[in-house]
C-alpha cells in the first residue's frame, strides 16, 4: 500500500466507540453510495510527519452530520496526515470486532488507483477500497450555542417524551420531539395525537435567553441521548444560511457533534388542553411500579389492541380486559388512595403503561375529569412531567 498518506496505531475500545457512535447517523438507505461512508480526517500536512491533532470521524447525508473526535489518549502512535472515506457500517464492525487491543489503520494512494485502507488488529487484517471523496458533500457549520444542560437530565427527559411520539411517518412532525428554549427552562414535548407527553427542566442559556424551537426526530435523538453520559450537552439552534431562522440543531457535549435539520410541520396544540391537576374531579395515587407491573400482566389476557378497562375504587384500582374472540378474561386490583367521586374509563394497556413508567417516581397519579375526557399521569413531587392520555371507547 504504497505511497502511504498516514497510519494511525489506536486504542481499539476508543476508535471501535467513535466509530459505532457516527456510524448510527448514517442513512439506513442512502441515495447515493458515498453517503453511507465514513470520513476519517488527520489533521496536519501531508508526509511522514507527526499530525497536528487527533483524528476524527464524521459523516453527513444532507439531513443530519456527525462528527466525533478520538481523545488524544487513544492515539498510541501517527504518522502522516490526510482524508479518506471509507464504507461506513463495514469499518465500525471490523473496529468492533477489534476492539480489545491496539488497532492500526493504514491508508494508500497505490498508484492509479483509488485510495485503500487496511485496519490490523491481533492476528485479523481488513481491507477497505475508499470511496469517491469528490463526490462527498461538506456538511454545513453548525450554529452558535445557545444553552447548556447537565446530559443525565436531558437523557432522562428525551427517554420520558418519546414514549408518546409517534411512529407513522407519513406524518414526520408526529415522528418528532419539539425543544422549546425560553429563559431559563428548556421544554421537551412530543404526542402520536392520542397522547402528549411533555418534560421541563432546567438550563443554562448562552447570550440571547430565547424563545428558540426545533423539532427532530424521536428515534435521532432517543439513540443520541443513551450515549450522554455525564457530560454537558450544549444545544445550538439556527439556519443552514445563518439567516436567523430555524433549520438546523445541533448537539455537542464532550468531543462529539451531531446536527440535524429540522422535521416539517408543526405538534397538534395539545398544550393548551393540558388540565390542571388542582381542578381534577378524581384523583388516585398509587405505587408506580406495582402498577405498571399489574397492567403489563393484565394485558397478557388479550393483544394491545383491546381496550383495558379502568376503574377507580376508594382503596384501589381495578383492572380488567376481555377478549371477545376468545373469552379469555384478565383482571387485578392494586392498591391506591382515591380523592374525589368513583370513575370508570378504558385505554389502551401499552399506552397506560408508557405513561406510568415515564413518570420515572415510587408513586404515580392519575387526575380525571370525566370517563371520556383524556387523564394526566404526574408525580407527586415535582410536577415537571405530564403525559396525557386519552380514553378508548367501550360499549
Amino acid at each position: 500500500m504504497e505511497p502511504l498518506a498516514f497510519e494511525l496505531e489506536l486504542d481499539g475500545a476508543a476508535w471501535a466507540e467513535a466509530l459505532g457512535w457516527a456510524a448510527r447517523a448514517l442513512p439506513p438507505r442512502p441515495a447515493l453510495p458515498v453517503l453511507a461512508g465514513l470520513l476519517v480526517e488527520v489533521p496536519g500536512e501531508p508526509g511522514d510527519g507527526e499530525p497536528s491533532g487527533p483524528p476524527a470521524v464524521s459523516c453527513f447525508d444532507h439531513e443530519v452530520a456527525a462528527r466525533a473526535q478520538l481523545p488524544a489518549e487513544a492515539v498510541l502512535a501517527a504518522r502522516g496526515a490526510g482524508r479518506v472515506l471509507l464504507p461506513g457500517r463495514p469499518l465500525a464492525e471490523f473496529a468492533r470486532a477489534l476492539r480489545g487491543g491496539p488497532v492500526v489503520l493504514r491508508v494508500g494512494h497505490p498508484e492509479g488507483g483509488a485510495a485503500e485502507a487496511e485496519l490490523v488488529g491481533g492476528g485479523a487484517r481488513f481491507a477497505l477500497a475508499a470511496l469517491p471523496l469528490d463526490e462527498y458533500p461538506t456538511a454545513p457549520p453548525g450554529p452558535p450555542p445557545a444553552g447548556t444542560v447537565p446530559g443525565p437530565e436531558l437523557a432522562e427527559a428525551v427517554a420520558q417524551v418519546a414514549r408518546a411520539a409517534g411512529r407513522d411517518d407519513t406524518v414526520p412532525a408526529l415522528t418528532g420531539i419539539l425543544l422549546e428554549a425560553d429563559g431559563a427552562t428548556l421544554t421537551l414535548s412530543a404526542t402520536d395525537r392520542y397522547r402528549f407527553a411533555r418534560r421541563t427542566l432546567p438550563w443554562s442559556p448562552i447570550g440571547a435567553a430565547g424563545p428558540h424551537t426545533a423539532l427532530i426526530p424521536a428515534r435521532l435523538l432517543e439513540g443520541l441521548a443513551r450515549t450522554f453520559g455525564g457530560t454537558e450537552v450544549e444545544l445550538a439552534f439556527g439556519a443552514e444560511d445563518d439567516g436567523g431562522g430555524e433549520g438546523l440543531l445541533s448537539l455537542a457535549y464532550g468531543a462529539r457533534r451531531l446536527t440535524t435539520r429540522l422535521l416539517t410541520g408543526r405538534l397538534p396544540g395539545f398544550a393548551r388542553l393540558m388540565p390542571d391537576p388542582a381542578e381534577a374531579a378524581t384523583t388516585v395515587e398509587a405505587d408506580a411500579a406495582e402498577l405498571a407491573a399489574a397492567v403489563r400482566r393484565v394485558m397478557l389476557a388479550a393483544d394491545q389492541q383491546t381496550p383495558l378497562r379502568v376503574r377507580f375504587h376508594e382503596d384501589s384500582v381495578e383492572l380488567g380486559v376481555s377478549d371477545a374472540g376468545s373469552g379469555v378474561r384478565g383482571h387485578e386490583r392494586v392498591a391506591a388512595r382515591r380523592t374525589g367521586p368513583a370513575l370508570e374509563t378504558a385505554f389502551t394497556g401499552e399506552w397506560l403503561r408508557d405513561g406510568i413508567e415515564g413518570v420515572a417516581a415510587e408513586r404515580v397519579l392519575l387526575h380525571a375529569t370525566t370517563p371520556t375526557r383524556p387523564v394526566l399521569l404526574t408525580a407527586p413531587e415535582p410536577a415537571d412531567y405530564h403525559y396525557l392520555l386519552s380514553p378508548r371507547r367501550v360499549s
